[in-house]
C-alpha cells in the first residue's frame, strides 16, 4: 500500500492573531498543534511530512520539528514561492504569499501520490486522518479528491464570529456547491446565525457540513489547479493583498464539474486559534483529551528517534 503524505500549510503570514499561531505552544510539552496533526496523521497510516513553508519561517520549523520527533517521521520542505508559477507568468514580486492554492502548486514535483493538505494551526482530529487514509488509499476511489466535512456546531469559536464554507452534496456524498457564510455565532439558546457573502441573514441548524480546509487530494488536481491560478494572475496579479484560496479555486472547479470532490464527514471535533481567547479554550481540549488517553502527555517522548549523525558530531 503506497502511504499517503501529509502536507501542512505553514507559509503564511500570522497577521490576524499576532504572532506564529505555528509555533503557539498549546500541549504540556509545549507541543504545538502542527505537532498534534503530525501525530494524529502518523497514527492513521501516513507515510511522510512535507512542510510548506516561506523563507523566513523555513529554518525555525524545521529545526523545531527535528528537536521534537527526531529522525522519527520523513520530512521535507517546499518553500512557497520558490514554486512553477502558472502558464509561465511572471507576477511582480512580493511579501504575502500567494495563498493556499498556490502553495498546493508548489507541491508538483514534490509529491507522485495521494496526498492530505492541512493548515499548521489547526487540531481536526485523528479519526480525521483516518478517514482521509480510508479515502486516498481505496482503489474505489482511486483518482478521486476528497473534503473532510465537519458539523458546523463543532467548529464554533466562544470569542467571536467565524467564516465557514458550508458543503452542498448530491445523494452520493459527492460535493455541489460550497456557500461561504460569514460571523458564524451560537446565541443563548442555541441557535447558530451569520451572514451570507451578499450580507442576507443565514440561519444554521448545527449539523451542516462545513470544510476546514482539510483536503484529500492526487497529483490530478495540478493541471486545472494551475489553469485557474493562470486566470487569477490575469486578474489579480498586481494586487499585492489578492490571495489564491485552495478552497475557492476547487469550489469553482466543482460548479463548473470540472473536478469530482467527495465530502467524507467526521464526527470530531475541531480545535483553532482564530481568536487570542481561543488559546485557553484549545489548551483545556487537549488536556481533556490527554485526561482521556487519547495522547501522551509528551509527544517528543513518544515518538522522538535521535538522529545518530547528531550524536556523533556532539
Amino acid at each position: 500500500m503506497h502511504h499517503p503524505t501529509l502536507v501542512i500549510l505553514a507559509a503564511g503570514l500570522s497577521t490576524r492573531y499576532g504572532g506564529s499561531k505555528q509555533l503557539e505552544p498549546v500541549g504540556p510539552d509545549g507541543e504545538a498543534l502542527l505537532d498534534y496533526a503530525v501525530y494524529d496523521a502518523l497514527s492513521a497510516g501516513f507515510g511522510e511530512v512535507v512542510l510548506v513553508v516561506s523563507e523566513s519561517n523555513e529554518a525555525g520549523l524545521v529545526q523545531r520539528f527535528r528537536d521534537r520527533f527526531g529522525i522519527a517521521v520523513p520530512l521535507r520542505t517546499v518553500v512557497q514561492g520558490k514554486g512553477r508559477l502558472a502558464s509561465g507568468l511572471r507576477p511582480p514580486s512580493r511579501v504575502k504569499p500567494w495563498g493556499t492554492g498556490h502553495a498546493v502548486l508548489c507541491l508538483e514535483g514534490a509529491v507522485d501520490g495521494p496526498f492530505a493538505v492541512a493548515n499548521a494551526d489547526d487540531f481536526y482530529g485523528r479519526g480525521a486522518y483516518r478517514a482521509l487514509t480510508a479515502h486516498l488509499t481505496s482503489p474505489e476511489h482511486a483518482g478521486e479528491q476528497c473534503v473532510i466535512g465537519y458539523r458546523v456546531d463543532a467548529t464554533l469559536s466562544e470569542h467571536g464570529g467565524v467564516s465557514r464554507a458550508v458543503l452542498d452534496t448530491d445523494e452520493e456524498g459527492v460535493l455541489v456547491d460550497i456557500e461561504e457564510v460569514l460571523g458564524l455565532e451560537k446565541s443563548g439558546d442555541g441557535a447558530i446565525f451569520g451572514r451570507t457573502t451578499a450580507g442576507a441573514p443565514r440561519a444554521l441548524v448545527g449539523d451542516e457540513r462545513v470544510s476546514m480546509n482539510l483536503w484529500g487530494l492526487t497529483p490530478d488536481l495540478f493541471g486545472p489547479l494551475d489553469e485557474r491560478f493562470g486566470v487569477f494572475l490575469r486578474r489579480h496579479g498586481d494586487d499585492p493583498r489578492a490571495e489564491f484560496y485552495l478552497s475557492d479555486a476547487i469550489g469553482a472547479m466543482v460548479v463548473s464539474r470540472e473536478l469530482a470532490v467527495r465530502v467524507t464527514e467526521t464526527e470530531e471535533r475541531w480545535f483553532g486559534m482564530t481568536f487570542p481567547k481561543d488559546r485557553g479554550s484549545v489548551r483545556a481540549g487537549i488536556r481533556t483529551l490527554i485526561e482521556a488517553g487519547e495522547y501522551p502527555p509528551s509527544l517528543s517522548a513518544a515518538l522522538h528517534v535521535p538522529d545518530p549523525r547528531v550524536g556523533d558530531s556532539e
